[in-house]
């Protein structure tokens, strides 16, 4: 809560999943909640949308028994590994050519992240999921325009 205004902040998290252009899965939760958590809770719908997909995540996602999960719903699920599980120079490979492969997906990431959605100011949740999807929409049919030049 701001004391002087006697206004409260409320965090929110965007989970996407994107082919590195386009953001084709979004989910929008509160901050507190693990990364992981969002996916198991979205897992149905999750699984259903990329069933024959390779998805990379982040060190949030880090979590062998998810991965099994999701390989039996034929989606292969794969997490970059902390610094200190990485234990030898296969691995630290395999590791590097994963990082080259999110590379594109963080620079996304860091285009999206200059629409202004880090700092969101909306009066109802409704007025916010409007923001981030019309954002996030504008943000894909400009991919797409710059695409057909």
């Amino acid at each position: 809560m701001c004391s002087i205004k006697k206004r409260y902040y409320h965090g929110y998290k965007i989970t996407c999943v994107t082919d590195g252009k386009y953001i084709n899965l979004l989910y929008i939760s509160t901050a507190k909640k693990h990364d992981l958590t969002i996916l198991k809770e979205k897992e149905e719908d999750f699984t259903e949308r990329l069933k024959g997909e390779t998805v990379i995540g982040d060190k949030g996602y880090v979590s062998k028994e998810f991965s099994e999960k999701m390989k039996k719903k034929d989606v292969i699920f794969v997490a970059m590994k902390r610094k200190n599980m990485i234990k030898s120079d296969e691995e630290r490979g395999y590791h590097g050519f994963l990082s080259k492969l999110r590379k594109k997906i963080e620079t996304l990431f860091s285009v999206v992240d200059n629409l202004g959605l880090r700092f969101i100011r909306a009066v109802s949740r409704r007025g916010l999921a409007v923001k981030i999807i019309l954002s996030l929409l504008a943000f894909n049919f400009y991919r797409l325009r710059s695409d057909g030049n």
